[in-house]
C-alpha cells in the first residue's frame, strides 16, 4: 500500500493515479527520509537523490510518523484494503480500465471519471429490522443478519459531493442519495453504505472522512501542509535549500515547482523555462 502525497488516501501498490484526487505521487511507509534535506528515497537507496547524503542511518516514513505521533502509535489501527463489494462497477471511457462505483479518478490513466457514475441508479434491499440498505442479492442483512429475502427495494442515485478542499482544488467523494434526499457514504474498502455523519465504516472500520495529507518537520515535528516549502514554526527547508537559494530560483509556470536558477527545464514536469 502507498499514501497519496496530496490527500493522504491509501492506494494499492499498482495504482498510478490516486483514486480520490488524481495525484500521481505517492509515499510508501517503507520509503526512507534523508535526515539532511528531507527528501523521500526508495528503500534500497544508499545515498539521497536530493543532496547525496549517506542513508545508512535514515529512518523510514513509518518510523518518523510513529515517533512524532505517539498517541497514534499507542492505539494502532490496522486496515486491510480489499476489492470493494459494491455493484455498479463500469469501465473507464478513456482507457477501458475497470472502475469502482466510488472512483473519482481512473487509477490507470488519471482522467476524471466521476461523470461516468453521476446520477446512475443503484438498487438496494432494505432490512425490515434495522432499515440498513444491503446488496440487491442479499438473503441476510450484513448488519444484523436478519432474513431479508423479501425485503423492500429502494433506489439510490449516485452523487459526488465536496469532501475537502486543497487550495483551489476540490476533493470529491461518492455518496448515495435516497428518494427522500438522505445521503449516505459508500465505504471504499468493503462497499458498505454508511450514514453520512459516520467517520468510520460500521462494518470494517475504514475511515470515511477525508483528511488532507500533512508534511511533518524533521527538526521540530510541526505539522505543515503537504505542499509547504518551509516549516511554519522553525523555517526548516523541506527541499534542503535555504531561503536565499529558494528566492534565487525560478518557478515553473506549469506545475509551480521551484528550480535551480541555472536550470532551463523544470526538474518536476520537464517544461522548458520561460525566459523573461
Amino acid at each position: 500500500m502507498k499514501s497519496c502525497t496530496k490527500c493522504g488516501e491509501i492506494n494499492t501498490t499498482d495504482t498510478k493515479f490516486c483514486v480520490k484526487c488524481g495525484n500521481d505521487t505517492f509515499i510508501s511507509d517503507d520509503d526512507v527520509v534523508c535526515p539532511k534535506c528531507g527528501m523521500t528515497n526508495v528503500t534500497e537507496s544508499q545515498f539521497c537523490i536530493g543532496c547525496g547524503e549517506p542513508l545508512e542511518d535514515a529512518k523510514t516514513k513509518k518510523q518518523i510518523m510513529q515517533s512524532i505521533n505517539e498517541s497514534a502509535e499507542a492505539h494502532p489501527r490496522e486496515i486491510v484494503i480489499k476489492e470493494p463489494a459494491v455493484d455498479g462497477a463500469s469501465a473507464c471511457p478513456f482507457c477501458g480500465a475497470k472502475l469502482k462505483l466510488n472512483d473519482v479518478f481512473c487509477t490507470i490513466c488519471g482522467n476524471v471519471v466521476a461523470d461516468n457514475a453521476q446520477n446512475k441508479v443503484l438498487k438496494r434491499k432494505l432490512c425490515p429490522k434495522c432499515g440498513k440498505p444491503n446488496d440487491i442479492n442479499s438473503v441476510y442483512c450484513s448488519y444484523c443478519f436478519t432474513d431479508i429475502a423479501e425485503g423492500e427495494i429502494e433506489e439510490y442515485a449516485i452523487d459526488f459531493i465536496e469532501a475537502a478542499r486543497s487550495g483551489d482544488e476540490t476533493i470529491k467523494q461518492a455518496v448515495l442519495v435516497s428518494s427522500s434526499g438522505k445521503k449516505s457514504r459508500i465505504c471504499p474498502n468493503c462497499g458498505t453504505v454508511n450514514e453520512i455523519e459516520k467517520p468510520y465504516c460500521v462494518k470494517c472500520g475504514y475511515k470515511l472522512t477525508v483528511d488532507l495529507a500533512k508534511k511533518y518537520c524533521l527538526v521540530c515535528g510541526t505539522e505543515n501542509n503537504y505542499d509547504a516549502k518551509f516549516c511554519v514554526k522553525c523555517q526548516y527547508a523541506f527541499s534542503g535549500k535555504n531561503l536565499g537559494q529558494m528566492q534565487a530560483s525560478w518557478k515553473c509556470n506549469s506545475c509551480g515547482e521551484l528550480n535551480d536558477i541555472e536550470s532551463n527545464f523544470c526538474s518536476k514536469c520537464g517544461v522548458k523555462r520561460q525566459k523573461r
